[in-house]
């Protein structure tokens, strides 16, 4: 008898020490929401793009450097191959993820609200990393010769979701050509083997710095050579000045073998984003690991990341996009930060 009255004591006080307990969380938590201070996660995802593609190799190569830096790293990150920069924008709205590679271009679209969104999105730069240049290119032997023999054309873009289908699009419309070819959409493998076996003629694919391509299809072009289309910089132009992240940029010479000459084409830059209610010291780290582990990651990229520096990192970034704290703080510590860029709030 004693031994029950003694247990229903016992369970009587864990319920109330619980009750205390939870009130105290509540508490607790209300007064952080009420500081307006976010805590750092235990873990945070990031997207990249295709596999095989650049940006899904350089995600890896931030993520493994920054995961081996266990010391200075409280938090472990992963990385999810995604459709690319276009859906990145989405997944970091909906917090699927938290980091993820953008296009200027993408990340245009969503500051503005524009397709595929339909809203705003909200996101912080962190740094750049690339200049990303998009031509359209044939098979060496293809009686191609400028983009208004490609009426008819199937031409590969990538994913459905990908910066180079959105530059695709928009460049065909201010060819005049929207309704005369079309567009084969897939991985960026996917693409190559379509153009390997006739089903597409053409791609619009990204190239790093006007000369490496998406590594699959470094085999196509070493197998079958392929060369640029160039489009007229007065089209280039008109385009650009109609649609924020982009720019005129040039394929070069040389760059292949079948690559004769300069050839216009539109440019992008690729971002590292992530969404702005990442904690500061969080970022701060990133960047900070990132930057000052260069060689470490282009050791893992070697041709994604060419020309990779810290200069690079605040060069490609997009002008008056705000930058989150954390990389602000990094910036401002390494000399880098300039009057004209601009801190998220």
């Amino acid at each position: 008898m004693k031994m029950k009255k003694s247990l229903a004591l016992l369970l009587s006080l864990g319920l109330v020490a619980f009750a205390f307990t939870g009130c105290g969380n509540k508490d607790n938590d209300d007064q952080k929401q009420d500081d307006g201070k976010q805590e750092a996660a235990s873990s945070y995802v990031w997207g990249s793009a295709s596999l095989g593609s650049n940006g899904y190799v350089i995600i890896e190569s931030f993520v493994t450097t920054i995961n081996k830096n266990k010391e200075a790293v409280p938090f472990q990150n992963s990385s999810v191959a995604t459709g690319g920069g276009a859906e990145n924008m989405q997944l970091l709205d909906d917090n699927e993820i938290q980091f993820g590679q953008g296009m200027s271009s993408d990340m245009a679209n969503a500051k503005n609200g524009l397709e595929p969104y339909g809203k705003v999105i909200e996101f912080n730069q962190i740094l750049g990393y690339q200049n990303s240049d998009l031509p359209i290119v044939v098979f060496e032997d293809s009686a191609y010769q400028k983009p208004e023999d490609l009426k008819g054309a199937k031409i590969a873009v990538g994913p459905a979701n990908g910066g180079a289908a959105f530059v695709a699009k928009i460049l065909f419309e201010e060819l005049g050509m929207s309704d005369d070819v079309t567009f084969v959409y897939g991985s960026w493998q996917e693409c190559a083997d379509a153009l390997k076996v006739g089903q597409a003629d053409a791609a619009v694919n990204y190239h790093i710095n006007g000369k490496y391509v998406t590594s699959v299809f470094q085999e196509l072009y070493e197998t079958k050579p392929m060369r640029a289309i160039g489009v007229d910089p007065a089209v280039i132009e008109s385009l650009v000045e109609k649609h924020e992240g982009l720019f005129v940029s040039k394929i070069l010479d040389g760059a292949y073998p079948a690559y004769k000459g300069e050839q216009p084409c539109v440019g992008t830059t690729a971002v590292l984003c992530c969404r702005a209610d990442v904690p500061e010291d969080v970022v701060y780290t990133v960047t900070k690991i990132i930057l000052e582990n260069v060689d470490k990651v282009t050791e893992m990229a070697p041709t994604q990341l060419d020309g990779f520096s810290k200069e690079m990192a605040i060069n490609t970034l997009v002008p008056g996009y705000p930058i989150h704290p954390g990389a602000a703080k990094y910036f401002k510590e390494a000399g880098l930060w300039t009057d004209d860029m601009v801190m998220a709030e």
